[in-house]
């Protein structure tokens, strides 16, 4: 099957995000629009660092060069034992892509942290750069975390996707000739509000998709989990953007 014929020009979105305080353990906020800045979800939120690039081996190390979110305020190094994991999730546009989960346990009683999650993209041969780590405290009983390469209407895309069926923390990125570009999905909540027939209770979850088929499922407003039929969306990437080159409803 050929691909849907899509725009695939890259545009680089702007970050600003309000400077740290004085003192503090943790990296340099961002003010640039440089495609390695970090983003860093969180308890507070989200937040976006200046580059953090360095060899594979220093993301392994201590989490206060990475803690964004304040979780190991006042903590020494010393105090700290990580248990880091790194794996290999694979290339996109020639870029090899890690994953690190690092485990922290204090020498001291003291309430148990969270553990980082940390994707690092290679900017070049042997130094690789933070582009988003997750520090949110999970349910352990319902944790699910992926980290994918897909395949969009011919392009890689880089995923992650973290939730405990409470909260629900969802990214993609494409490489463009400077970096790694954040896709913004906002076009496909408008495409699934143009589409959805009277009655449908509004779409309200995550835009978790996996390929370029994409299907929503939509329930009657007025009964509950009563099914009302499913949209099926076609994908493609549109300069920094995923959006929905057809769409089509069938009825349950």
């Amino acid at each position: 099957m050929r691909p849907v014929q899509c725009c695939v020009t890259i545009a680089l979105a702007v970050v600003i995000a309000p400077p740290t305080g004085p003192g503090m353990a943790q990296p340099v906020a961002s003010r640039s629009n440089s495609p390695w800045n970090v983003l860093a979800l969180g308890g507070k939120g989200e937040m976006h660092g200046a580059p953090v690039c360095h060899a594979l081996a220093y993301f392994s190390k201590s989490p206060l060069r990475l803690d964004f979110d304040h979780d190991f305020a006042g903590e020494n190094t010393a105090d700290l034992t990580v248990q880091a994991k790194v794996s290999l999730v694979g290339t996109v546009a020639g870029r090899k892509v890690f994953k690190v989960l690092q485990n922290v346990s204090r020498h001291r009683a003291a309430p148990a942290q969270p553990a980082m999650k940390i994707l690092l993209v290679e900017r070049r041969p042997g130094e690789f750069c933070d582009i988003y780590q997750n520090q949110y405290a999970y349910d352990p009983t319902n944790e699910m975390d992926e980290t994918a390469i897909l395949t969009i209407n011919g392009r890689q895309v880089l995923k992650t996707y973290e939730t405990d069926r409470q909260t629900w923390f969802i990214a993609y990125w494409v490489m463009g000739n400077e970096g790694p570009v954040r896709l913004n999905t906002d076009a496909l909540d408008t495409a699934i509000s143009s589409v959805s027939p009277a009655g449908a209770r509004p779409f309200r979850g995550a835009v978790e998709v996996s390929g370029t088929d994409f299907t929503v499922r939509l329930y009657r407003a007025e009964s509950g989990e009563k099914p009302l039929g499913r949209l099926e969306l076609k994908l493609c990437i549109s300069g920094d953007r995923l959006v929905a080159v057809s769409k089509r409803w069938i009825p349950d």
